[in-house]
């Protein structure tokens, strides 16, 4: 029902919401590693890969032969053993000794990992030149439940073929971007959503907290932090006060539309111009009449302004007739309109997509 989507959608033609800046964004250099290595998972009860899987016979005879048993690729018959592709991310303040989770995934045909046990795996970064950065094994946790009578039938629920391994790696080697900030004099902080507004709105507050010529921005999405002179040999509190502070958050006005799901989305400050809809046998008419408010004004500089808002009327008929133009309104009129109809939502992905070729949406149309 439209009314489920209501309760996605804020409120429209509202002032920006002010947010902590340590959820707008993070420090450049300070990016999580991706590791990666292929292993193998012994231990399983017949579910591992079949013998033809020759990828996973070659790499269990390396490592038998790393330990000095002497074995070769056709004395390999076993289907309890699975080759896996072994991933984890490796925080920028890991050290030696830090214990990160691991993801692992089945590799070849193997009908499920439950119950498995990751042999020793060295996880590499993207530039393999840099070394091994951590050694994943341990037991594993699918989630997941598989039976096979034997005759053909079987039941699986979950996903047996990947699983996890809290805490299953040990760094050996420093993030490669790791650093020493007791000393630092400049950072530069990256906001997740590049917004000019925003990043200025970032730059006055926090001039206005720590003094002038502190924060200046590069561009929409870079912010440039001098360590300031009452913080110097502080980092960690100068980064503690910064991260607290509060920015208003200007944001695009945009409709995000899922047709597989019928799900719609509504953020920012989107409006419909004048139009009026016909959708089968509805005709739907948005009016907007802008007014003066009544109560006390405002003062911009000198000069007191008044205040003014938009108050929106609908109107439904089942009827056909003929269409007029109308004053424009926005999305939420429309969604209250077919709420009250009981529309479904494919419906109003229909209407919204047709309001967009028209030309008469307020925003951007994105659609999953």
């Amino acid at each position: 029902m439209l009314s489920l989507l209501l309760a996605l959608i804020p409120a429209l033609c509202t002032p920006a919401e002010a947010a902590r800046v340590k959820e707008l964004g993070y420090l450049y250099g300070t990016d999580d590693a991706k590791l990666q290595g292929v292993g193998l998972v012994v231990g399983l009860n017949g579910t591992g890969d079949s013998p033809r899987n020759i990828g996973m016979t070659e790499q269990l005879v390396r490592e038998l032969q790393s330990m000095g048993i002497a074995i070769g690729v056709d004395d390999i018959q076993s289907k309890n053993v699975a080759l896996v592709l072994v991933q984890a991310e490796m925080p920028v303040d890991a050290r030696p000794n830090t214990n990160l989770d691991v993801r692992v995934s089945a590799m070849g045909d193997a009908k499920s990992l439950s119950n498995g046990s990751l042999m020793d795996t060295r996880l590499y970064a993207a530039n393999r030149e840099a070394g091994v950065f951590a050694i994943a094994s341990g037991p594993l946790s699918t989630g997941s439940v598989s039976a096979d009578s034997g005759k053909g039938d079987s039941s699986v629920k979950n996903h047996p073929t990947v699983a996890s391994a809290p805490g299953a790696a040990q760094v050996i080697q420093a993030h490669p971007l790791a650093r020493d900030y007791f000393d630092t004099e400049q950072v530069e902080f990256i906001l997740d959503q590049p917004d000019f507004t925003t990043m200025q709105r970032l730059t006055d507050t926090v001039n206005a907290y720590f003094g002038p010529g502190v924060a200046w921005p590069r561009d929409s999405r870079s912010l440039v932090l001098q360590v300031p002179e009452s913080h110097k040999q502080s980092f960690v509190l100068f980064m503690a006060e910064f991260e607290q502070l509060e920015v208003g958050v200007d944001s695009v006005a945009r409709v995000v539309i899922n047709e597989r799901t019928g799900t719609v989305v509504v953020g920012g400050d989107v409006h419909i111009q004048p139009v009026a809809i016909a959708h089968g046998n509805l005709l739907i008419e948005i009016d907007a009449q802008t007014e003066v408010a009544e109560g006390p004004e405002i003062t911009v500089g000198e000069a007191p302004t008044p205040v003014v808002v938009t108050n929106s009327t609908i109107s439904v008929s089942e009827e056909g007739g003929e269409l007029s133009v109308v004053s424009g309104g926005t999305i939420e009129d429309l969604v209250d309109a077919l709420n009250a109809m009981g529309m479904k939502p494919r419906d109003l992905v229909s209407i919204l997509q047709a309001i967009d070729a028209a030309g008469a949406l307020e925003g951007e149309l994105v659609i999953q």
